[in-house]
Parts: structure tokens; sequence; C-alpha cells
């Protein structure tokens, strides 16, 4: 027995190093050990925690779950468990039970099954205080735990909320474009770029994990678990469906802006990719898709080297044959609905804590991505509704989409008619000047 002690001392000087090289060597010794006294409750305790601190998780639960009665029955006088009856009277718990449920559900826990953990931890928590120091350390980290994974599992469900309102989101801009609605379409891409961006940037999930998770370790993307927030290649339509309708309103500036941001996480989901065994396909599509995106990045900025005027019409969704009342009919339900002090009052929030400040984040981005809109609305409404410049506007549409031949005669009725040269290389007009000074104090977006 004198080898026993000395093997279990050493070992347990070695799980305080708390490394996986130092655990490793513990579990040899303790292999050892158990070979000369497989009675020993301590030594399975103490062989269980070297298991789940080389992440071998499952191999931890299974020497938990051994039936209760074999290591009763395996145990020395000396380590005769005590036991304590349970608060609610449901049943009795001895040592043995607490550490191999508080074990189990740390493993349960770091493999991303948060329900399974929490129904283990539910049962200790009914255990009332314990005289033993060993024992009482246990009930106080499983108590921990518990309140921990309830968080954990409150923010994974408002994560997943997002997540489908953002779809939802994507999927009505689709709709709005097939209708002819550029501006709603592009308010919804906006709706569920934010949400997308701040719920799920920097895996935020696994940074909850890590700062609210035991020891702090830290967790791979992949242990979450298939109940865990939705990370989908959805994600992408958004930004290329409103790098599409920028486009085709011709704000090329800001469709330039959202492919970048597309093709960054193209990028980045190229690179993950890359370093996961079984992903060829998905790598190969991700890849296919961030050239397609690099394409059509190179010849949107080409187009915004033209300085082409936006088109207003399409911005308010009508057309040039519409009447001036028409034009203010649409002005006023499109400055109603996306008045900026609206855009995103309807979705549900929380005003506290990690959450409150992750709200705070997406508020921001959907008020000032609305801002811009609106602003946009107005200064389509602005020429639109004044006679003289819709048709100075009218006729640089005109002129612009006249076959090469005819545009010196074009330019010759231009002046003609309104006493002034046009000139193709100049910049926008004074509309499309007072686009730019915007554009250029909110580049942001």
């Amino acid at each position: 027995m004198q080898r026993v002690d000395e093997l279990t001392k050493h070992s347990a000087i070695l799980l305080e190093e708390k490394s996986s090289n130092a655990a490793s060597s513990a579990l040899d010794a303790i292999s050892e050990a158990l070979s000369i006294s497989s009675r020993s409750e301590k030594l399975l305790e103490m062989k269980a925690e070297a298991l789940y601190m080389l992440k071998k998780y499952e191999e931890a639960i299974q020497l938990c779950e051994q039936p209760l009665y074999v290591a009763q029955n395996s145990s020395s006088e000396a380590e005769i468990d005590k036991q304590i009856t349970s608060t609610d009277g449901c049943g009795c718990y001895s040592i043995a039970m607490l550490w191999r449920g508080h074990l189990m559900s740390k493993s349960y826990f770091y493999m991303g099954k948060l329900e399974k953990a929490l129904e283990l931890l539910q049962k200790l928590e009914h255990v009332g205080s314990w005289k033993d120091e060993h024992g009482s350390k246990i009930l106080e980290m499983s108590v921990s735990l518990a309140v921990t994974i309830r968080e954990l599992l409150r923010l994974k469900t408002a994560g997943n909320e997002a997540v489908c309102s953002a779809i939802c989101f994507c999927n009505r801009a689709a709709a709005h474009q097939a209708l002819g609605q550029i501006a709603d379409a592009i308010a919804d891409c906006s709706l569920a770029m934010a949400l997308n961006e701040n719920y799920t940037k920097g895996n935020w999930l696994e940074a909850c994990f890590s700062h609210c998770s035991p020891e702090g370790r830290s967790i791979s993307g992949n242990s979450l678990g298939a109940g865990s927030l939705r990370r989908l290649s959805w994600p992408n339509e958004a930004f290329s469906r409103r790098a599409s309708l920028h486009e085709m309103i011709r704000d090329y500036g800001q469709a330039s802006s959202d492919l970048q941001r597309l093709i960054s996480i193209l990028e980045k989901q190229c690179d993950k990719t890359s370093h996961q065994s079984g992903t060829k396909d998905k790598s190969t599509g991700n890849l296919k898709e961030l050239r397609q995106a690099q394409r059509r990045l190179s010849s949107v900025q080409e187009e915004a080297k033209r300085e082409i005027p936006l088109n207003l019409y399409l911005i308010l969704g009508v057309k040039p044959s519409d009447s001036t009342s028409d034009v203010k009919k649409a002005y006023r339900k499109a400055a109603l609905r996306h008045h900026p002090d609206k855009a995103g009052q309807f979705l549900a929030r929380s005003e506290t804590g990690d959450e409150g400040q992750l709200w705070k984040e997406i508020a921001e981005e959907i008020h000032k991505d609305a801002d811009r809109l609106f602003k946009m609305i107005g200064e389509a409404y602005a020429v639109l509704s004044d006679t003289e410049k819709r048709s100075e506007y009218d006729l640089e549409e005109e002129i612009r989409k006249t076959p090469i031949k005819s545009k010196s005669n074009a330019y010759e009725r231009a002046r003609d008619d309104y006493g002034y040269h046009y000139e193709r290389s100049s910049s926008r007009r004074y509309w499309r000047g007072n686009w730019n000074d915007y554009k250029n104090s909110h580049s942001r977006w």
C-alpha cells in the first residue's frame, strides 16, 4: 500500500498543475495505482479528473457512469461514503454521487451539451449542506456552473431568435426586390446584416462560453453541438443582395463597400474550412463564391469611376411618367416607413448585461443605415418634386442613354434649351453634388 500512497500523492501534485502534460503523467500513475488498489474511490475520482483535463470527456463520463453500487462495494473502509438526504426528500446522496455528477456535468458542458449538463446539476442543487470540505466545494462549484449554463442557454436562445429574424428579413428583402420595392429591400438587408454581424462576430457565443466556463477554458466551434447558435451560409446572401440593390440604383460606391464586406466574410470562411477535415466540398464552394465576389467588386469599382447619377425613380419606386402628385405620395410613404427613429423598434431586446451592450451596437448600426437610406430618399424627392430639377435630371438621363453618334446633337439641344453646356467628364450635377457631400460624411456604411 505504500506504493499506492506514493502514486496517489504524486498524481495529486501533478493534477494541481492543470496542464495536459501533467495530467497525462498523472493518468499513468493513477492507472498503476488502480492496478494495485482497484477499490480506491479517491483514485477513481482522480482518474476521471485527469481524463477531463485531457479533454477526453466521453471517457470521463463513461467512468462516472459505472453503476454506483460497484464503486460503493469497492470502497475501502477508510473511504465509506457519508450520505445525506436531498432537500426535496427525494433521495440520498453520497460523496461518490457528488463528484460523479459534477464531473459529468463539466464534461457535458465542454461537449456543448448544455441541457444535459444542467439536468445533472439541478439534481445536485437539491443536496443540502455538506459537512465535509471536499463535498462542500463540489456543491459550491456545481451551483456556480448551473448559474453559468442557465445564462448561456438564455443567450443562445436570444442568438437563435436573432438569426431567425435575420433570415426572415433576408427573405422579405428578396420579395420586395421582386416587386420593385428597392428601398424596402435595402432596409431589410440592412436589418439582416446588422443582426448577423453583431450576434456572430468574433464567434460571440464561443467568447461567452470561454468567459463563463470553469477554468476559463477555450472551446472549439464544433464542440457547441447541433443546438447551439446557428451559423449558416445565408448571411452572405444579405451582403450580396444589398450590393446588387445598390447597383440597381447606381450607387456603385456603396455596392463596392458591401462587396468588400462580403469578401472579408468569405475569406474568413475559406480560411476556416481549409483547416477543417471533411469540408472539401464546402471549401470549394466558398472559394468559388469568393472569386465571383472579387470579380463583381472589380466591375462595380469601374462603374463607380464613371460617376453615373443615382436612379432617383427607382429609389422612390416611381416611373418617369408618374406625376408630381405620385412622386409626393411615394415620398410620404417611403419617408414614414424608413424614418431612422422607427428603424428596428419592433425587435425584442435586452437592456442589461453583455446582451444589452450587444443590442446597443445593433441599434446603432440599424439607425445609421436607416439614416443614410432616409436621406437618399429625401435627395430623390428634392429633385423629382421640382419641375426644373426633374427636367434637367431627365435630360441628362436621356443623354446618358443616347447612342454615341447621337450624343453631340443631344448636347446641342441641352445647351439651347437650358443655356448651359453639359460636360461628360464633369462631376455629378448639383443633386449629385449634395449626395456626394452626404456620402463623404457617412462613408462607413
